[in-house]
């Protein structure tokens, strides 16, 4: 985890020149943003050993994988939302990078949902409705949290502790 120095000036018998290390916020968004990556990770890798990875044909071989069909393409493609997740979450902030990503994999929920996709679209990804709608919730979720969630650093959790003790 990284430190943010910062100088703390609360106590009059602290020396304003010294410098306090705070380690980054594990806040909500930041947990949920690397659990989701790790799941779409988990997906995709899951994916890619099930149909193999022929970069000549990335649209075949199918493999069912926890009930959803893959094609060697949507395991790249898990896996790549997966690690971008977690490197948002492990940073402790990127808000707007974790909105981008729920839009896209809305957008993907939806395009399935309302099959308005070419064929080729399907053969590619290899992917029908129910995959949709999986796309569909975990992108409005993501949504949710990287606009709604409050972040918690660890001096709001002993600001609360404090004004709780008195």
């Amino acid at each position: 985890m990284s430190a943010v120095p910062r100088i703390r000036r609360s106590h009059p018998h602290v020396d304003e020149h010294a410098v306090a290390l705070h380690p980054a916020a594990w806040n909500p968004p930041a947990v949920i943003a690397v659990g989701l990556g790790a799941g779409y990770l988990a997906l995709g890798v899951a994916g890619l050993a099930r149909t193999g990875l022929s970069l000549a044909h990335l649209d075949r071989p199918y493999a069912d994988v926890i009930g959803f069909r893959h094609s060697p393409l949507l395991g790249l493609a898990e896996v790549a939302v997966g690690v971008l997740l977690v490197l948002v979450g492990a940073s402790g902030g990127a808000r707007r990078l974790m909105a981008v990503v729920g839009a896209l994999v809305t957008g993907l929920g939806l395009v399935l949902v309302v099959d308005v996709a070419s064929g080729a679209f399907h053969r590619w990804l290899g992917v029908a409705a129910p995959y949709g709608w999986l796309s569909l919730i975990v992108g409005v979720f993501l949504l949710v949290t990287a606009g709604f969630l409050p972040d918690v650093t660890p001096e709001d959790a002993g600001a609360a502790h404090r004004n709780v003790a008195t």
